[in-house]
């Protein structure tokens, strides 16, 4: 492993994000969306990539040092990186927030592409659709080579609606779904899950993030003039894709608490141990001793 081989990956993301404002011309066209999504993809990998480096410089393959049972289906720097790459969400959230504020919220609910006199005031919505699609495509080159169903499944959905947010110029509500697609964080907390088990994280945020996902969905299908079965299409994908990430919540805070033991219970806090100090090891210490006392 080379410094050089580092600074490479970083250098080509920080070179795509700043072709990505550049890209001014015909936000909703089919080649705004193609380059869009290509820099986002391509900008995501090469982070990906340079994480994945970090990790192994520090003798973690595929699982962090405090958490050694893994089952998941991608390697710990997959998760690792993907989890900063979704804080990019935020900004776009908050801007696109400050728009349905400055227009209204009825505007930004019922308005389909076809309202808007220009594109040109779609520019960071389409940007939005554009970058959540170049995500699943890096996700599924990135792990092309250990498919799992569930995986494919929910990147093939979230992708129709990507696209369909892009180019289908009947839907309503264009602006408060792209809002929704940026302010979804229950990706970021699933990340945040797997790696340090911040098990009231991941339930808050997933929990919020799927009920704004819901709620702006039925919001837009209610100004649907006329609701077509396209829009309740794509409003019962994304009923699936909430009923999904809970049941996958679920399962793996089931699975997390049946598995717990002493000798795990040292591994979900070392982590936290590590950060805070001898009064916290301390701590642990006691606690895995009494229950390892309990269980004698």
């Amino acid at each position: 492993m080379s410094f050089s081989t580092d600074r490479s990956h970083y250098a080509g993301m920080l070179l795509t994000l700043v072709m990505i404002p550049m890209m001014l011309d015909a936000p909703g066209s089919g080649q705004f969306f193609t380059l869009q999504a290509s820099l986002w993809g391509v900008g995501s990998l090469c982070f990906s990539k340079a994480r994945k480096r970090v990790w192994e410089s520090h003798g973690m393959i595929s699982s962090p040092h405090w958490i050694q049972e893994r089952k998941e289906m991608a390697p710990g720097w997959a998760f690792d990186a993907n989890f900063y790459i979704q804080l990019l969400n935020l900004p776009c959230a908050l801007v696109v927030m400050y728009q349905i504020l400055a227009t209204g919220m009825t505007k930004a609910a019922s308005w389909s592409l076809s309202d808007y006199a220009s594109t040109d005031e779609l520019w960071l919505e389409h940007m939005i659709f554009a970058c959540l699609f170049g995500f699943m495509c890096r996700d599924l080159v990135l792990h092309r080579r250990n498919p799992d169903l569930r995986f494919v499944l929910h990147h093939i959905f979230v992708s129709i609606l990507m696209l369909s947010f892009a180019f289908a110029t009947h839907i309503p509500g264009i602006r408060l779904l792209a809002f929704c697609t940026a302010v979804e964080l229950g990706s970021a907390a699933y990340c945040q899950w797997i790696l340090w088990r911040h098990e009231r994280l991941y339930t808050w945020v997933m929990h919020t993030s799927n009920v704004v996902m819901v709620g702006g969905g039925s919001v837009c299908l209610y100004f649907g003039d006329p609701r077509t079965p396209f829009m309740y299409f794509l409003w019962l994908i994304g009923i699936g894709l909430a009923v999904g990430r809970t049941a996958a919540l679920w399962g793996e805070l089931s699975s997390w608490h049946s598995s717990l033991k002493p000798s795990t219970k040292r591994e979900k806090v070392f982590y936290k141990s590590s950060v805070c100090g001898d009064q916290e090891r301390s701590r642990v210490d006691s606690d895995c001793s009494t229950a390892a006392s309990d269980t004698d």
